[in-house]
């Protein structure tokens, strides 16, 4: 839990984000991941360098494996310079921004009055 400082604008606090993605997916190694073809009950997803990461909370089955490998590190590293490059097209009350910030509403440091 942050505590709040000093109100942090929306640009602020989208950047703050992104940098959490960023240094998560950093974290975890950055690469691709694909999902196999294995038992339901857990998803065995290879890296782009061939390590293997296993994910077994309750019962996967199909679908999760698949979300999983599709939000791998390297896209979501994409992603991250894809929205600071739209950050740095806008302006503060940009309607853009603040959708952008709905991605993060669930955050603790989220204010209301950015919602759009």
């Amino acid at each position: 839990m942050s505590l709040p400082t000093a109100r942090s604008t929306l640009t602020e606090f989208l950047l703050a984000r992104i940098a959490e993605d960023e240094a998560s997916a950093r974290a975890a190694g950055g690469l691709a991941w694909l999902d196999g073809d294995h038992p339901t009950r857990s998803a065995v997803i290879a890296d782009a360098a061939g390590d293997a990461v296993v994910y077994s909370e309750g019962i996967a089955w199909e679908p999760q494996a698949t979300h999983i490998a599709r939000w791998h590190p390297a896209r979501v590293l994409v992603e991250c310079e894809v929205k600071r490059r739209l950050i740095a097209e806008h302006l503060e009350p940009c309607p853009t921004l603040r959708l952008l910030g709905l991605t993060y509403c669930d955050h603790e440091d989220y204010l209301e009055d950015w919602r759009p």
